[in-house]
């Protein structure tokens, strides 16, 4: 019985959680991923276990949302998502196929980034696509923000730090085990120290906003997809 109740209660937390999340971004406007983080930790999602504890730092899901992000996204304020230039044209973004491409490390989805304006553009191709950058931002934020301040707890400048970072001697103050080091490094990536850095000085507050309020051009686009498919795969397959 307790058991049967513990589950009704996770699917209501992950059902609240994705409406909370859907009906926000539907409104078109400037969403704070703060502002989502709550229902997603209420989830207690197996993914990202450990997101409600202060003092440490969940390796798994940082690392998860490091390896799908660009790197970019550490100097990134907002994030807006679209389908095609058009909704980015009539959204004012005039620009946007002239903005380089940036690429994650686990992701090749299209990705363009404006250094001046700070502006990280999706093109979302699904509903789904939506769902997972949402809660991969929430989850890399949620973990950033806990290293910066766990960070600043033990040291008082980016330099004492950086003395601690050549012995390892900061693992055991930040509660990271020595193994789990090498793997956050690897998902930082070619610029770890530089990306230490940057957790280190600024504390992230990510906000994103949906170009195109209706789910239903993204309902067409996927029909469209699987209408595509099924023209050209043969019915015995």
């Amino acid at each position: 019985m307790l058991e049967t109740e513990s589950s009704n209660s996770s699917i209501a937390n992950i059902e609240f959680h994705v409406r909370s999340y859907r009906s926000a971004l539907k409104s078109t406007l400037e969403v704070t991923i703060n502002s989502l983080t709550n229902s997603h930790l209420k989830m207690h999602s197996i993914l990202h276990p450990h997101g409600s504890q202060p003092k440490i730092i969940d390796v798994s899901a940082f690392c998860y949302s490091l390896s799908r992000l660009p790197s970019a996204v550490d100097k990134t304020l907002k994030i807006i998502i679209g389908q095609d230039p058009e909704i980015f044209t009539q959204a004012g973004y005039t620009t946007i196929e002239r903005w380089p491409k940036v690429n994650a490390q686990s992701r090749r989805r299209v990705t363009r980034f404006n250094s001046d304006k700070k502006i990280l553009a999706y093109f979302a191709a699904s509903i789904s696509d939506i769902d997972d950058l949402t809660n991969t931002l929430i989850a890399y934020q949620t973990e950033w923000n806990k290293f910066h301040d766990l960070l600043h707890q033990h040291y008082s400048s980016y330099l004492n730090f950086k003395k601690d970072l050549r012995s390892n001697l900061f693992l055991q103050k930040l509660n990271i085990s020595p193994s789990d080091w090498p793997i956050i490094v690897q998902a930082l990536g070619h610029n770890w120290k530089l990306r230490l850095k940057r957790i280190f000085n600024n504390p992230q507050n990510l906000k994103i906003q949906l170009l195109a309020s209706s789910w239903i051009n993204y309902t067409k686009t996927t029909q469209k997809w699987w209408k595509n498919i099924a023209s050209t795969v043969s019915p015995d397959f």
